[in-house]
This record gives C-alpha cells, structure tokens and sequence, in this order.
C-alpha cells in the first residue's frame, strides 16, 4: 500500500494552480479580458509541465499520448456523452433550485463577448490542451498510484470542480471531472480527454459565436415550473446513466448484447425514468395564458390594460400582431407589481414574438394605439396570444 505522503505533489500542484488562478490569472483576465484568459490557460500549462519534471517518470510519463483505438474512442465517446447528460441534468435543477446561478452564466456571457476565433482560442482549444495537462496529466498521474481506479477518479474529480472556483458550477464540472478522469485511467492515452474537453466547452460557447450572446442570456434567465425541470433533469440522467453504463461495458471489453439481470433491470428502471420525464415535461405543456383577437374602433387615443392569468409557471411564446390603417400601436406584458416582462415594439401594422418566463399568478396585457390625428376615425386588429 502507497504511503500517503506520496500523494502530496498532487494536492500541491492543485494547491499551486490556485493561488496562481486567484493572483495572476485573476490580474491578467480582469485587464486583457479573453487574451488575460489565454495566458492564464499557458500559465497553468507551464504549472504542469514543471510538476511533471520534478515526478518519477517526468514529462513522457504525465503526458502520455497514443494514436487513438476505435474500442478506446468510441468508449471514451460513450462515456462523455453520458457524463455531459449528468452536467446538464445538475444544472438544470441548480438552475431551477438557485436562479442566482443565471446572473453568474449572464455575467459570463458578457465577459465573453470578445467572440470570433479568440473566443475558441481562449475558451475551448487551449483549456483542453492545458487543463487536462495538468489534471489529467500530471496531477493525475501521482494519483495513479492509488490501486482503487474510483478513488483515483473521485479525487480528481473533486479537484476539478474545485478548481473552477464557482459554487454554481462545482457539481457540473465535478462529474464533467470525474468522467475525464476515467476515461484517462481506462486508456492511459491525455489525448482522448484534451480532445472531449475542447468538444465540451465549444458546444458551450456555440450559442455565443452565432447569436452574439443574446441566445445564451436568455436561455440562462429562463426558470421552468418544477414539473418541466423534474422531467428535463429525469430524462438527462436517465440517458447519462446509459451511456456511461455503455461506456464501461466497452472499456470492460464485455458484451453489448448479453447482459446480468442487475445491468438489465438497471436498463428498464433507466427507460422508465426517460419516458416518465417526457410525460411530466407534455404534462405541463400546452397551457393557454392568454388568446385575445380584438376589433377596435376609436377616435381617442386607446389604452387599456386587460388582465389575464398564467395557469402554471414556465416558459410561454408570446405572440403579438396589430394591424391599423395608419395608427401606431404597441403592446406590453406587466406583472401586477408593474414589472414589465414583455414589449412588442412599436407600429403601424406588424407581429412581435418571443419567449418569456411567468409565475403562476395574474398579468396585465396592456394596449396602446394612438391615431395618426385626433378626432380621426381609427380602425385596428390586435392579436395576442400567450402559450406554452
């Protein structure tokens, strides 16, 4: 049995690529922005190839890498696959449990918005190389002495999500982190994590590179009503749990289509999971707010505030049309407080639509046309509707 002082470089290079995250990354990314994020990346880099230096072994050891097996990748892949399905899983219920966790994904999206090749520079090719050199590279090969391969993969996983230093994002990165931790220890080859890795955070930052953003801010502000989150989270890890199972059986070199009763009733309980995630998500679904079609006629400025209820709380589509013969119009959506959640634009004829969150509660649906004279005689279609 390894001593457990043989242990300590690892916990030391984590130990020092914190302080360097918290003292000159921190500097750098606060003053340059995405280049501040890149050279804190190459800083950790440099971390790690120092740490792999001073271990038995040295750099050829830490960071071994290997033309890639068809069995070992399409392993790997299943298991990314179902450890990407668990992040979502948690997210969706932090997102749902903690709505604070939505201003630190805004905030994040702001501090990307640099965009364009830098962004995948910073964000996604050079944490892969980097982070998973010091991870699953050198930190993880002194605890590779560990004889317990889930011991090897619970402490660096830990480790990971810790290192992100965000009590949001602890638990997505940690499984994020336990799943790359296995799939090193399966196949002894970095590549297969550094290449997962830059696949993870590019489908992250995909909605920032083609809408600028906005995509990104709206999704992360969005609260869903506990059923939708109960179903989404349900169907997540009902299919993370299948692909990672895959993934084991294939680096196990075990059948596919032979199966213990365990493995085969833990297959039924994970499809039973799924669907019932599905019916609890359609449970919610299709629930009408709002369905107004008016005929106006007036000489007056016209505006009225008309209220109406939201039977559950969720995601609704807005959808506004005003057609007039020259009046310039516009609707809003208000909560009773007077906040305002919805706005049209402003016209003569045109259609509004979008997405917006409501509580279970009462709104106010408030209409405003003013003609193009006074004492004009002014005609006018509004159409709204508010739908899940």
């Amino acid at each position: 049995m390894e001593k457990k002082s043989s242990l300590a470089p690892g916990f030391v290079l984590f130990a020092i690529s914190i302080i360097f995250l918290i003292t000159a990354g921190s500097l750098l990314q606060t003053r340059y922005g995405l280049m501040g994020l890149a050279a804190t990346e190459i800083g950790l880099l440099a971390i790690a190839i120092l740490g792999a230096m001073s271990l038995p072994g040295g750099i050829r050891k830490a960071f071994e890498v290997k033309m890639p097996q068809l069995k070992e990748a399409s392993a790997s892949f299943c298991v990314y696959i179902g450890t990407y399905g668990f992040t979502i899983g948690a997210a969706t219920l932090l997102l749902y449990l903690f709505p604070a966790m939505a201003e630190v994904s805004n905030a994040i999206n702001d501090f990307f918005s640099e965009g364009g090749w830098l962004l995948v520079v910073a964000v996604s090719i050079l944490p892969g190389i980097c982070e998973e050199a010091l991870f699953r590279g050198t930190i993880q090969s002194v605890f590779s002495k560990i004889q317990t391969i889930w011991i090897i993969v619970a402490i660096t996983g830990v480790l990971f999500g810790l290192f992100h230093l965000d009590v949001y994002r602890f638990l997505p990165t940690m499984i994020l982190g336990f799943g790359f931790a296995y799939i090193m220890a399966k196949t002894g080859n970095l590549l297969y994590s550094i290449l997962l890795h830059m696949i993870h955070n590019f489908l992250g930052i995909m909605p920032l590179l083609f809408s600028n953003g906005e995509a990104a801010a709206n999704e992360a502000a969005v609260v869903a009503n506990p059923i939708q989150v109960a179903g989404s989270a349900a169907i997540f890890f009902g299919m993370g749990f299948l692909f990672v199972a895959l993934g084991v059986r294939k680096f196990n070199g075990e059948s596919l289509h032979k199966g213990n009763k365990k493995q085969t009733l833990l297959t039924i309980i994970c499809f039973v999971v799924i669907a019932a995630g599905f019916m609890a998500i359609n449970s919610s679904a299709g629930a009408v707010a709002c369905d107004m079609d008016l005929s106006l006629t007036f000489y007056e400025e016209y505006n009225e505030s008309i209220s109406f209820d939201s039977p559950v709380a969720g995601v609704y589509q807005v959808e506004i049309s005003i057609d007039t013969n020259g009046s310039r119009g516009y609707v809003e959506l208000f909560d009773t407080n007077g906040k305002l959640v919805f706005m049209s634009g402003e016209g003569t004829s045109f259609s509004a639509s979008g997405p917006v969150s409501l509580e279970k509660g009462s709104y106010f649906c408030h209409i405003v046309i003013d003609p193009v004279q006074e004492d004009q005689h002014t005609q006018a279609n509004v159409k709204v509707l508010v739908k899940r």
